[in-house]
């Protein structure tokens, strides 16, 4: 009796914690090995994302693509936090090994607002052309925004709570609303150097 209470939870438990990787894994042929999309978490738009091995996405994310772009694309080894946002209207591209702490937003569209005769939640969409790049062995920390045409180079870290709305150089990081570099990695030195 208490052995089959045992199983019967164990059961649950895993039902609740693997049910959305099932549903996108295997309904909606999102393929990539070890794929794991936490609870309440939704992913829309399937047609327009690649999504590599070993992704994470933990619980509450809402990952969403419109029609009529040149996608979504997710590398190896990606950890996408609690609470977190992607939008692409356009092109959006997070390289390997790139985690993310909770609750970011990443979007290569914003709201239109210059139209003062019509309200803003009328107005289309500013789509960005050349849309977010997130570049390999990136950390974006927490409450982090990336919104336009930005370029995130390799190994950067973003501080949590920046707002990153330009391009961010390689070996970098990045601070502040809006983002600006604080230390670069110097490889004469083999350290990384406050940025003056």
């Amino acid at each position: 009796m208490l052995i089959n209470i045992m199983i019967r939870k164990i059961k649950c438990f895993f039902k609740k914690a693997f049910s959305n990787t099932f549903y996108y894994a295997v309904r909606y042929r999102m393929f990539g090995s070890n794929l794991f999309v936490g609870v309440r978490s939704r992913v829309t738009g399937k047609g327009f994302m690649k999504l590599g091995e070993n992704v994470t996405v933990h619980s509450d994310c809402f990952i969403a693509t419109f029609p009529k772009n040149k996608g979504l694309i997710i590398g190896n080894n990606v950890m996408i936090g609690q609470f977190s946002r992607i939008g692409c209207k356009n092109s959006v591209i997070i390289e390997d090994n790139v985690f993310t702490g909770p609750n970011v937003f990443i979007a290569d569209y914003n709201h239109n607002y210059s139209n003062i005769n019509i309200p803003i939640l009328e107005q289309d969409d500013v789509v960005y052309t050349k849309g977010v790049v997130i570049r390999r062995d990136t950390w974006i920390g927490t409450n982090v925004s990336i919104i336009g045409n930005v370029n995130i180079g390799k190994h950067c870290v973003i501080g949590a709570n920046s707002v990153v709305t330009h391009n961010i150089p390689d070996y970098s990081v990045a601070v502040g609303c809006p983002a600006r570099v604080i230390k670069r990695y110097d490889f004469n030195q083999n350290k990384w150097v406050k940025v003056r």
